[in-house]
């Protein structure tokens, strides 16, 4: 969806056109919802009502923000530097059936210690690899608006 020439603050309308893409599409389920970073969600968490009330629940934790009835998630693994214009600091926004998004995973989880790299500070390195792969079932269960300012 768009967000304007070098994206744009998100809006509730914006969110609520995600939704509707998915249910255009017949993907909309009771388990579809909302996944943004933590600079987005801290923008969402300032949105009111027409009675001055917090749209999302700020002592809600984990799971328990809702926007239009469906869960808002947050994480720090959602992309943050997207380009758009002259823009290069923007977020996405996710609505979907996150069950519909398939993570594969290969091989074993691998961990390399290195004592020798950076031995004269005194430092450890540890690297972790894991090769996953991720696809998405049914694209149509997904809209997304990449272009979000926070």
């Amino acid at each position: 969806m768009a967000g304007g020439t070098n994206g744009a603050a998100p809006t509730l309308e914006q969110l609520l056109d995600l939704n509707q893409e998915v249910v255009v599409d017949n993907a909309d389920v009771a388990s579809c919802g909302f996944l943004s970073s933590t600079k987005v969600g801290s923008v969402l968490g300032k949105f009111k009502d027409t009675q001055g009330q917090y749209l999302l629940s700020p002592y809600g934790g984990t799971g328990c923000s809702q926007i239009a009835g469906r869960r808002f998630e947050v994480s720090n693994n959602v992309s943050s530097n997207l380009t758009k214009g002259s823009r290069t600091d923007l977020f996405a926004f996710i609505y979907g059936n996150f069950s519909d998004l398939l993570i594969g995973l290969f091989r074993s989880l691998e961990i390399l210690v290195d004592p020798y790299t950076d031995f004269a500070k005194g430092t450890t390195g540890v690297r972790v690899f894991w090769s996953i792969n991720i696809a998405v079932r049914h694209a149509e269960s997904f809209a997304a608006i990449q272009g979000a300012i926070a």
